[in-house]
């Protein structure tokens, strides 16, 4: 069963070692320098309005998820991220869901996330639960949830 709780020190550096594993299946290379939020994950999420989740099996961190606060109103999922040998299993909705449930309790009135344009599966799951395209760009494809 699939265990969601905050980011910690000793999981710190598996959440960033399975969501860079993650873009090695799009990208050929990581640019360190586009993910500055990478660089301290605590420190990056420490804000109210902010949090970054992780998911575990047993003491095996499997999936990540978090999100910003971009404006009062208005929160943005980011760095979803399931590890290969876990996918399949359910285990991104849940944690979306586990998001959705904390930015509620923080009173956002909106979602949003974006995510590649050529990325199919993130594109179905976020339409599958319930976001909207509500623009897309020559790289991205942008989502709105209203709650």
């Amino acid at each position: 069963m699939l265990q969601i709780e905050p980011v910690s020190l000793p999981t710190v550096k598996q959440a960033k070692d399975l969501i860079y594993e993650g873009f090695l299946d799009y990208f050929p290379s990581i640019d360190e320098s586009l993910n500055p939020d990478l660089h301290n994950i605590l420190r990056a999420y420490e804000d109210t309005g902010s949090l970054f989740l992780i998911g575990k099996i047993g003491d095996e961190l499997v999936c990540t998820g978090a999100f910003l606060r971009e404006t009062a109103d208005t929160a943005r999922i980011c760095r979803m991220s399931v590890a290969h040998r876990y996918r399949k299993n359910g285990y991104a909705k849940q944690m979306v869901h586990a998001l959705e449930t904390q930015i509620k309790v923080l009173k956002y009135k909106r979602m949003v996330i974006e995510t590649t344009k050529e990325w199919i599966k993130p594109i179905r799951l976020y339409e599958s639960l319930g976001y909207t395209i509500v623009g897309r760009n020559v790289e991205e494809v942008h989502f709105e949830k209203v709650l």
